[in-house]
């Protein structure tokens, strides 16, 4: 199995510090979530204020894009291509995303025709985001001018 590189999930992180437009049913949706099928995987940010960051990565490829978000009955809808509806499972495990069905008339990747409609979206971490967070400096990223300028 191919694992993404937690440095993605690092910058998708929301601040979900301070909430201000989410109600009780949305709280618990608000963060990274992530799935994944085969070669493919999604990532979802939600964030508070009703912005959305969508990262799709199959087999070496990827799409990043911002969209919204807004809430519906227990959970809330992504807006974009595919939309995301996800329910907030609370006592019952993890949150349950359904990804809105392709046309088989549009062009899209075999991946992203072959990821399933249902899943259980599982959150980032935070010892995923501190190992990220805290890991050493490259070579020469100290020095006061890069080293061609020298």
């Amino acid at each position: 199995m191919r694992v993404v590189p937690s440095i993605v999930f690092v910058w998708m992180i929301a601040a979900v510090t301070s909430v201000v437009d989410a109600s009780e049913t949305v709280q618990p949706l608000l963060g990274t979530w992530k799935t994944h099928h085969a070669t493919t995987f999604l990532t979802i940010s939600i964030q508070p204020a009703g912005d959305a960051l969508v990262y799709w990565d199959w087999d070496g490829s990827h799409s990043v894009y911002r969209t919204r978000w807004k809430e519906m009955k227990n959970g809330l809808m992504v807006e974009g291509f595919p939309r995301f509806r996800i329910w907030n499972a609370a006592g019952n495990g993890p949150p349950l995303m359904r990804m809105e069905p392709i046309a088989p008339e549009l062009e899209v990747s075999d991946d992203m025709r072959a990821f399933p409609v249902e899943h259980r979206m599982v959150p980032v971490g935070a010892e995923e985001r501190r190992e990220w967070a805290n890991r050493p400096l490259p070579g020469g990223w100290e020095a006061e001018l890069p080293p061609m300028i020298k």
